[in-house]
């Protein structure tokens, strides 16, 4: 057994020298090193922006990791407590517990994603010369340098590196479905837990569940019809089964934990309590209104509250909401009084719940008996879905049957308005993520929000030296950015300048690959190159379509919403480029090859 181990250490270590005397692989490790040092020299320049404590979205993962921290789970009960899924807070706490800077922790996820993927990919990308080029595309992608997202304090900064962990781990998956059970198990493991980490980060991150669904249906069908025998094809099916009991398992599992703290088995009460079908019932009515600009409008919440006893409770607080020149309402040109403005209602509902002291608290007394906040907030929300559904039936409300809803809790839209405001924007959007034209950074990301004490509490906690707000004591120890932002907008305007040769090739390469799967029998190659692209196509329309559907009101200034809201399309079209520009360098050379012979 020492001799075996002896053994297998020698070699290992002849391979290691084998690699290295090779020139060109020496000089490809050089290469990739110095621009791997520089990229993480870059992140580590620039202090992540924060808003410090400005509003929920900002700092309601700082609230819950430090909490968490604290040993409160995620503190007590209140209307923000569980309104966003918990993956960045966790991301905070494992910064905190290992003392990593955050901006190291980032830079680092998001290469090991990046490595993860292109070994998945190795089974059909052998070239070494492209797979570095790949590495290097990947990893100044301008969504990881970009104001907004991978040099901001928010959610959105870990979306790249997980979607490339969930596209890698089921490709791998897939890739290797042949080779020994143990690799199949770990990239199994992978899938699970990147798509748990993945799906509770944002709150609409069910764009990705059909890919990683029919990814796991293909492997099966291969598996099935491979040339394992009984035990083996067993095996595997069941490695397979393991990333659905990893999701499911680590759902259960902050459910509970939700219920043990706070009454309510959900790891997100905005989306998976009787909130959400409440949202629905209002959303639903038909008030003889347009649902363009108003979700909701003050005359079907006055009919929902004359048939629903439980939410009248709270009409002293919609009263306030809409008293003249409320801050709280708009005024759209063809709306005839001020209206809670699109989907605002949902947050405003909240706020009304919270006011009245009906939910959202740790405690709260109900018939005389102490009862956790959460199931008592879920009980009222129960309480007056019963009655306004009860309401519908008796015909007591209208409900609106005209239309095309692609979420439950938002409005339906028709054909016409489709076309005349869905379509367009998934157009702009597809144009704006395709040349990358909102990416950017400027001297605004020197320009903290906030209060001192709570920029001091996030550096605290995610290890990093933050710049402080203009105008504080503290403020004349910035860090200048001013240098390093005009080396990113350089190296953005690379892949701007490019984008459109890029697709053009891409889609060259994909027609390419179908053309060869179809010729060669399905090779392994060309199947998976034409299979993954249009399944990560197929991704990229539903997320496309889900964000202009939300955002079909937008214009002028808000048009940056969707720009916001689709950089999850960006790493798909990445690894798009990546197969089929792979497709296009081997049509390249069968050309070459063909023209030499003749």
């Amino acid at each position: 057994m020492v001799l075996t181990v002896q053994g297998d250490y020698k070699m290992k270590r002849a391979l290691s020298h084998r690699f290295f005397r090779k020139k060109s692989n020496l000089i490809l490790f050089s290469v990739i090193l110095l621009f791997t040092l520089v990229r993480i020299l870059i992140q580590m320049k620039i202090p992540p922006i924060t808003f410090a404590g400005g509003g929920v979205d900002e700092h309601v993962f700082v609230m819950q990791a430090t909490e968490f921290i604290k040993g409160n789970w995620f503190g007590n009960y209140n209307s923000s407590t569980l309104v966003k899924n918990p993956t960045y807070s966790f991301f905070y706490i494992l910064i905190y517990k290992f003392a990593i800077s955050y901006s190291l922790a980032l830079i680092s996820l998001y290469i090991f994603a990046i490595v993860l993927l292109l070994i998945a990919l190795a089974p059909i990308i052998k070239n070494k010369y492209y797979r570095t080029f790949a590495y290097l595309f990947l990893l100044y992608s301008p969504v990881m340098m970009d104001k907004k997202f991978g040099l901001r304090l928010y959610r959105d900064a870990l979306l790249t590196p997980l979607v490339f962990l969930v596209l890698g781990s089921v490709i791998g998956l897939f890739l290797y479905r042949n080779k020994s059970k143990w690799i199949s198990l770990l990239w199994s493991i992978s899938a699970g837990i990147s798509y748990l980490t993945f799906y509770y980060l944002r709150e609409d991150s069910i764009w990705l569940k059909p890919f990683f669904y029919v990814a796991l249906i293909i492997t099966l069908l291969f598996v099935l019809f491979s040339k394992f025998n009984i035990k083996a094809k067993l095996i595997h099916i069941t490695i397979l089964l393991i990333p659905i009991l990893i999701f499911q398992g680590g759902t259960s599992l902050l459910s509970y934990q939700n219920l043990k703290h706070y009454g309510i088995y959900a790891v997100n009460d905005h989306t998976q309590t009787s909130f959400g079908n409440v949202i629905t019932d209002l959303v639903s009515i038909d008030d003889g209104t347009s649902q363009t600009y108003i979700w909701v409008h003050e005359s079907a919440l006055r009919q929902a509250m004359e048939v629903s006893p439980t939410l009248k409770k709270l009409e002293e607080q919609f009263d306030s909401f809409y008293i003249p020149n409320s801050t709280l309402t708009t005024k759209i040109d063809s709306e005839s009084q001020a209206e809670i403005f699109s989907g605002k209602i949902v947050w405003l509902l909240r706020l009304a719940v919270e006011r009245a002291g009906l939910g959202y608290k740790q405690e709260i007394l109900v018939n005389g008996e102490t009862v956790k906040g959460g199931k008592a907030t879920n009980d009222f929300y129960t309480a007056v879905h019963k009655e306004l559904t009860e309401a519908f039936k008796v015909g007591q409300l209208k409900k609106r049957s005209a239309g095309i809803a692609v979420s439950q809790s938002a409005p339906t839209k028709t054909i016409a308005s489709i076309l005349e405001n869905v379509i367009p924007k998934m157009l702009y959007t597809a144009k704006e993520t395709i040349m990358y034209t909102e990416y950017y950074v400027d001297n605004g990301i020197s320009q903290v929000s906030g209060s001192v004490d709570a920029v001091r509490e996030i550096e605290t906690l995610i290890n990093t030296p933050l710049n402080y707000p203009i105008g504080s004591a503290q403020s004349a120890h910035n860090r200048p950015v001013t240098a390093m932002i005009r080396r990113i907008n350089s190296i953005m305007s690379i892949y701007k300048y490019s984008s459109i040769l890029v697709t053009i090739l891409s889609m060259s390469g994909f027609a390419y690959a179908v053309i060869s799967m179809f010729r060669k029998a399905y090779e392994d190659k060309f199947f998976a190159i034409s299979v993954i692209s249009l399944g990560l196509f197929l991704s990229y329309i539903i997320l496309l379509l889900g964000v202009s559907w939300a955002y079909s009101w937008v214009s002028g200034e808000t048009m940056n919403r969707l720009y916001f809201y689709s950089s999850g399309t960006i790493p798909v079209l990445q690894l798009i480029y990546i197969l089929c520009g792979y497709s296009f360098i081997e049509m390249t050379l069968n050309l070459i090859k063909k023209l030499k012979i003749k």
